[in-house]
């Protein structure tokens, strides 16, 4: 099972993630393992999705993903970090 839960209602966010399309709701967990959303794709093409995250302190690091998004087996994991995201 794949779920998203919009935790924003920054408009700037939700678009960046991709997520404007996906039908989300503020606060409310949908079950995506269907139909996927933004570049998470339905269970029945990628049953796991194996993304690099690290934090810091107040620094969250998120994992540089492939050209294709395709993070589907353990090999294409990423291998390297993207500048830190910060909470203001």
């Amino acid at each position: 099972m794949k779920y998203v839960t919009l935790l924003t209602e920054d408009e700037a966010i939700i678009r960046a993630f991709g997520f404007a399309h996906c039908g989300l709701k503020l606060n409310l967990v949908v079950d995506i393992s269907t139909t996927g959303c933004a570049s998470r794709k339905p269970v029945s093409k990628c049953r796991e999705d194996h993304a690099l995250m690290a934090a810091s302190g107040r620094e969250l690091f998120f994992g540089v993903r492939p050209r294709d998004k395709n993070m589907c087996t353990a090999v294409r994991r990423p291998t390297a970090l993207l500048p830190a995201v910060t909470r203001q």
